[in-house]
């Protein structure tokens, strides 16, 4: 029976009975018991809907309260206030509520590391939409584009890269439609040379969400290409050098003969310079080798002793003392002897050898060179002071490259093979320090080698070197 009439079949019995039990009345006796029972019922019935729409009225504001921050707790209270026939209602919403709590938990963490990876990677990640609008972008790529995550994000890329190469390829992987790769290059500052990558952004269900670049830095790998490039052309240019000469002459013994002493002396001369020049670029080849090796592999188990900085410095003087002598160059050692290093002393000894062996090459007669050490911090400041023609600013960068020449001619006419600095370099960095200079055109240079430093209470600074 429809609900409207229930409570006018509950009473209907009731009138019945009553009817038949009375005295035989007229028809309209009946008629009007009939309607009274029928307008109580209908009335019992709007009453129990006004009940029941202020009841289900007052857990819907119930519900509303409880809104987007609906809890277990909340949902618990409500089921309280219930009557029993809400009750499983309530425990619905509570289990809703749990497993909702759960997967908010799930996500929140899932997200919390991809932001971490992102942040941590040192590639650049761009996704992109089909309208070629950021989707998002990661640090790395917001710095090399030299915007922000939240200014980049819903804007085209043309607007926040003004790069010509990174449009073009992005415009070329839009209508492919496919993976792409290329090498592309980023206006500086500072200038960059990146690998990207596209692939195409899709959803589970596989639906077409735009594009993801993956940036990949490769600045440093080209230098170290193109410098390994150079290394190689210019280790063949000077054995080519050498051995092209000596090959000559010994050629034009063998065409003219030994007849004429003094010509074949001649010969024998340069041949010799020949030889010793390519013995000396094979050594330093051999040494430079060594020492990366070293700094690269082995720096751990690199013999250390202690030892009084003083003492590398006199012992480097004293070898190349007849060869200053020679150009009436003047050695001046300056410093603390009570400074003490923590050093290999062969290799120290060879990196303040060089950098001796420089400033008596291209110092000019007359001349003073100075050999300094000091304490500075936890560093010793090894130093070698000369009144040469000094170096350009435009050189200081790449002075302690392989093979890099201020001057080409004047090197190879000195004898030098190029790497003297570069093992200087590589030696400071063995022992964890570094090297520098300090130039002027025109007034000398001044390389300062420094070393990790062994603290004593009698080490000092010493000032004006």
């Amino acid at each position: 029976m429809p609900e409207p009439f229930a409570p006018i079949a509950v009473v209907t019995p009731f009138v019945v009975s009553a009817a038949a039990a009375a005295p035989q009345p007229d028809a309209s006796w009946i008629v009007t018991l009939l309607v009274g029972g029928l307008g109580g019922g209908f009335a019992t019935w709007i009453w129990m809907r006004s009940v029941e729409a202020k009841r289900s009225a007052r857990i819907a504001r119930e519900i509303d309260r409880i809104g987007a921050g609906a809890t277990e707790e909340g949902f618990h209270r409500l089921q309280a206030t219930l009557p029993e026939t809400w009750q499983e209602l309530a425990a619905a919403g509570r289990r809703a509520v749990r497993e909702v709590a759960a997967l908010e938990s799930s996500l929140g963490s899932r997200v919390r590391d991809l932001e971490a990876i992102l942040h941590s990677t040192a590639s650049g990640f761009i996704a992109i939409d089909p309208t070629q609008r950021v989707l998002d972008l990661n640090p790395a790529a917001a710095e090399w584009l030299h915007v922000t995550r939240e200014l980049g994000r819903g804007r085209l890329v043309q607007e926040i890269a003004r790069h010509p190469e990174l449009n073009r390829f992005l415009n070329d992987a839009v209508d492919r439609h496919e993976s792409l790769e290329r090498t592309i290059r980023l206006q500086g500052p500072p200038e960059r040379e990146l690998r990207v990558l596209s692939e195409p952004l899709r959803d589970p269900s596989g639906r077409s969400l735009g594009l993801l670049l993956s940036l990949q830095d490769v600045t440093q790998l080209r230098r170290l290409e193109l410098l390994r490039s150079e290394f190689v052309a210019n280790v063949s240019h000077e054995l080519r050098t050498p051995i092209t000469s000596i090959k000559g002459y010994i050629e034009t013994l063998l065409q003219v003969g030994t007849e004429d002493p003094a010509r074949v002396r001649k010969f024998i001369e340069i041949v010799h310079r020949n030889t010793v020049r390519l013995s000396n670029l094979v050594e330093d080849l051999l040494a430079l080798a060594s020492i990366e090796q070293i700094e690269s592999n082995d720096v751990q188990r690199l013999e250390m002793i202690e030892l009084p900085a003083m003492d590398v410095v006199r012992e480097v003087a004293s070898l190349l003392g007849p060869t200053a002598e020679a150009k009436r160059i003047h050695l001046d050692i300056k410093g603390d002897p009570e400074v003490r290093v923590r050093a290999n002393r062969t290799l120290a000894e060879q990196a303040i050898s060089n950098l001796l062996a420089n400033a008596i090459r291209y110092s000019p007669e007359g001349t003073t060179v100075t050999l300094g050490v000091r304490a500075v911090g936890e560093e010793c400041e090894l130093s070698v002071r000369d009144e040469g023609p000094g170096i350009a600013k435009k050189h200081l960068d790449r002075i302690f490259e392989r093979f890099y020449r201020v001057e080409r001619s004047r090197t190879s006419a000195s004898g030098g093979t190029g790497l003297g600095l570069a093992i200087v370099k590589h030696i400071a960095h063995a022992h964890g320090g570094h090297v520098d200079v300090v130039t002027e055109p025109g007034e000398g240079c001044c390389f300062t080698v420094r070393l990790p430093r062994v603290p004593t209470s009698a080490a000092s600074a010493i000032p004006g070197l």
